[in-house]
This record gives structure tokens, C-alpha cells and sequence, in this order.
């Protein structure tokens, strides 16, 4: 086994945009850390933008050229097969961490070892790093403990509570996803979402409400971009792991009428534009 107790991955793909700024805040954090750290970068990139920036402004950083990009699922699998350490947190490359925020987790995750993963509280920031929203969640400055798969799914929908879960500010335990496999059955890029509730099979996830992580909101986000098809697949696996079916259910209905209903309010908003775009024209052609 190696000395390190924590692997820090950085996830790249085709962007070096917030690199900079996403290298520089692991750096500080690593330093901060009294222990040694396995600190890498995943190229799943499918150009040589990535490798030509890093060999260029970090050529000590250790980074691993995947030759064959995969899939999102599949590059979280080659991560969590390849970590030997007992800890793993998997960043990504337009996100910022907080000089503490691997200090605050490990010291969290060690001294219980039926936690299997935690997070911090994020706040959200734009394109340009301007603050968007001060918090993800809310907790009234305590912990939240989580053992439940129904404790669990609400904080992924926005109707229920003002906020979101953390992600990806987590630290996990990686016996506790060691056998869990990213695929399209498990829900495909949301993923991340059944490997939580995987985790709930055994071990509890704990958030703390210290904001040590910025989530940025810009155009080329991933979650710009909804798969109906990778949702459904979501909503079918975790059917077999939540302890309420019928909840999950609720959520499930409440989610097509949450975007049912902005559709709804799209159309709208078109089918009024349209029309007085079209009286505007008419009156400007009878005054000409």
C-alpha cells in the first residue's frame, strides 16, 4: 500500500478555460495538508490542448494522458479502479476548492468508519468568479447526517429544498465504491447520484455546512446539457435501492411537472414574443 492516505484526481476534458485557477487552488490545499497526498491529473481530453498547457505551465504535476478517451462513466471507473489509497476525491477542471476543504474532510471521514463519504457546503460563482449564490444548501449551521437513500434524493431536486446537494465537493471512502460501476443502467452521467445512494447500503454521508468549495456556473457545463434517456436509466436503478419506492415515485412525477411547467413558460414567453413582434411590424409598415 502507498504512504499517501488521500488520492486527489483533477478531471479534464478538452478545456483549459479555469485550469489555472482549478490547479492553483488544489496546490494551496495540498500544502495544507499535514500528510502526504497522491495529486494527479486525468487527461480524458479528446484534442492535445490539455497536455500542451499543462507541459507548459505545470511540467511537475503528474498527469495521465488517457491514449483511448471513454465515456464520462468510464473515466470515473478507470479513477476509482486505479486509487490505492484509502480516500478519494474527484475534482473537476473549472471548479475551485478552499484551502482547508481536504484538511475539514479528512479529519471528518477518519474518525468514523462508518462514514463513506463526505462534502462540504459550496457556493456557486459565475464565468468570471463573480458569487452567484453564497450557499448550496441550507442547515442551519450544523452538520447533516445522512444513513437514508429517502434522506438522500430530495436535496437533488430543487422543488423541495432551496438548495442543491454538494456536488462534487465529496471525499469518499474507497472500500465503500470500490464494486460500484459507472454505466449507462446506473444512470450514465448522473452517476454520481446512484453511487451516493450505493454508498447508503452500508456507510452514512455526512455534509458539513462549511462553505469550502466553488461550483462555477458557465456555458460549457456539463449539466447545461439534460439526457433523457441517462434520467431514466437513473430513476430505474434507484427504484432498487431506495427504501421508499413510493418517494421516489412523488419525485419522479413532481420532476416531469417541474419541467413540464417550464416548457410551459417558454412557449408562453415565445408565443407572445412572436406576436408582438408581428404588430409591431404592422404598424411600422402602415406609418411608413
Amino acid at each position: 500500500m502507498p504512504k499517501e492516505k488521500i488520492t486527489v484526481v483533477l478531471m479534464c476534458c478538452n478545456r483549459t478555460t479555469y485550469l489555472k485557477e482549478a490547479i492553483d487552488s488544489v496546490i494551496d490545499a495540498v500544502n495544507n495538508f499535514s500528510d502526504d497526498i497522491r495529486f494527479y491529473i486525468s487527461d480524458n481530453s479528446t484534442t492535445n490542448s490539455v497536455e500542451i498547457f499543462l507541459e507548459q505551465a505545470y511540467p511537475d504535476i503528474i498527469t495521465i494522458k488517457r491514449m483511448d478517451p471513454s465515456r464520462v462513466e468510464q473515466h470515473h471507473n478507470l479513477i476509482i479502479k486505479e486509487t490505492q489509497t484509502d480516500f478519494l476525491m474527484m475534482l473537476h477542471d473549472d471548479d475551485k476548492i478552499h484551502p482547508q476543504l481536504i484538511n475539514k474532510l479528512y479529519k471528518e471521514i477518519i474518525n468514523d468508519d462508518k462514514t463513506g463519504a463526505v462534502a462540504s457546503n459550496s457556493q456557486v460563482i459565475n464565468s468570471i468568479g463573480d458569487l452567484r449564490k453564497r450557499k448550496m444548501f441550507k442547515s442551519n449551521n450544523k452538520k447533516i447526517f445522512i444513513s437514508k437513500v429517502s434522506n438522500l434524493l430530495p436535496y437533488y431536486f430543487r422543488f423541495i429544498h432551496n438548495g442543491n446537494a454538494p456536488f462534487p465537493s465529496y471525499m469518499y471512502r474507497v472500500k465503500s465504491i470500490k464494486d460500484f460501476i459507472w454505466s449507462e443502467k446506473t444512470g450514465g452521467k448522473y452517476s454520481d447520484v446512484s453511487m451516493l445512494c450505493y454508498i447508503l447500503k452500508e456507510y452514512r454521508i455526512i455534509w458539513l455546512n462549511d462553505v469550502l468549495f466553488s461550483y462555477r456556473e458557465h456555458a460549457q457545463n456539463g449539466n447545461n446539457t439534460v439526457n433523457i434517456l441517462h434520467k431514466i436509466f437513473l430513476y430505474k436503478y434507484l427504484k432498487t435501492l431506495s427504501d421508499s419506492p413510493k418517494m421516489l415515485y412523488n419525485l419522479r412525477f413532481r420532476t416531469h411537472i417541474s419541467i413540464m411547467r417550464k416548457r410551459w413558460a417558454r412557449s408562453i414567453f415565445y408565443y407572445k414574443s412572436c406576436y408582438w413582434k408581428r404588430l409591431f411590424s404592422i404598424l411600422f409598415c402602415r406609418l411608413r
